[in-house]
């Protein structure tokens, strides 16, 4: 028998922590692992504007269906966003 106040040898709750801590950092790593190596496969953008170019013209719809051309915007600030899918 053990005293009410010991500490009992085998903690449950730290054996499960440390296991999905592990399971976390290993799920992690093969994401990683998974991504990087498909970036390097891409293959480079010729036609795409240098760094620090003017951007080519273009029209898109705003967020109520008005369209708007890039070349409307210059002399503004202007942030563009493009979304990879739609939701």
């Amino acid at each position: 028998m053990r005293s009410a106040d010991s500490q009992p040898s085998f903690l449950p709750g730290r054996v499960l922590a440390a296991a999905i801590g592990l399971t976390t950092l290993a799920v992690i790593a093969v994401s990683c692992s998974g991504l990087f190596p498909f970036s390097s496969r891409l293959p480079d953008a010729e036609s795409a504007p240098a760094v620090g170019a003017a951007a080519p013209d273009f029209t898109l719809l705003d967020q109520h269906g008005k369209a708007v051309a890039l070349s409307s915007l210059r002399g503004q600030q202007t942030v563009l966003v493009f979304y990879r899918g739609f939701w």
